[in-house]
């Protein structure tokens, strides 16, 4: 659909997008594990499409994890205390905007914007993935009801 994908020489992940606001995924993060130091991404949604799998590994690596409604491998979430729910747990949905900082060889830097409506809190998370590297730095900002919350989250 609309997956957001970023990946360096070592791995790949993605996060859903607009076009998933009905269906079970949320915000949380895909990792696909590669075998090769070269770009992935594109040849595999490219097969995706002529009904090769990614889910399967083909020599290069594959997509092992399957998010469904899991915060994935590096999502974040809120917990409201004042719930009333077993469930205290609150995800947003999707992302609804992206903007990319910086892309090149060595480093890629994006904002994704998620909004949990029940709160009416939205989240600016600022990622980075630097090549070489296995994992991505989050940085998320929150601000409810159009003010900044001052606390900062970073994984």
């Amino acid at each position: 659909m609309d997956d957001f994908a970023f990946e360096n020489d070592k791995v790949a992940f993605r996060v859903y997008g607009p076009a998933l606001t009905d269906s079970a995924e949320n915000n949380g993060t895909d990792c696909w594990l590669k075998r090769v130091d070269y770009p992935i991404v594109d040849k595999w949604y490219e097969g995706h499409e002529q009904g090769i799998s990614y889910h399967e590994d083909h020599g290069e690596g594959y997509d092992p994890y399957h998010v469904g409604t899991s915060l994935g491998c590096g999502s974040i979430a809120l917990w409201d205390t004042e719930a009333k729910t077993t469930d205290k747990l609150i995800q947003p949905n999707v992302y609804t905007d992206y903007t990319i900082i910086e892309k090149s060889a060595d480093k890629v830097v994006f904002e994704l914007t998620y909004h949990y409506n029940t709160k009416n809190i939205n989240e600016t998370k600022r990622i980075t993935l630097e090549k070489g590297n296995q994992f991505y730095k989050a940085k998320s900002q929150f601000s409810q009801n159009g003010r900044t919350v001052n606390r900062n989250s970073t994984r």
